[in-house]
């Protein structure tokens, strides 16, 4: 497996073995992670604008959404919009 690259000031260089934080996700997770984003996508499109995608566009979308209704959120609502949000993000990049 390639070594993914670190960026610094500079030179971009490849990132060691001791820099490297993540662990492999399971297919079925993954699944779960592209349900999450998917579903977020539909509720925009139907919502707000049918040719949203997964863009600059909607993710202002949902920046606005989370500046404007955080105060609202109880902890079970931060849960959920945390992981439907960060599944969408995720998406996006």
């Amino acid at each position: 497996m390639k070594l993914p690259f670190t960026l610094s000031w500079g030179k971009p260089q490849k990132a060691t073995e001791a820099q490297l934080k993540y662990k492999t996700i399971e297919a079925e997770t993954l699944q779960l992670i592209d349900s999450y984003s998917d579903q977020v996508m539909k509720m925009l499109r139907a919502n707000i604008d049918p040719s949203l995608g997964f863009d600059e566009k909607a993710i202002k979308i949902l920046s606005d959404d989370l500046e404007g209704g955080r105060h609202k959120y109880d902890e079970e609502k931060k849960n959920i919009v945390a992981n439907m949000y960060g599944a969408f993000l995720g998406k996006a990049i």
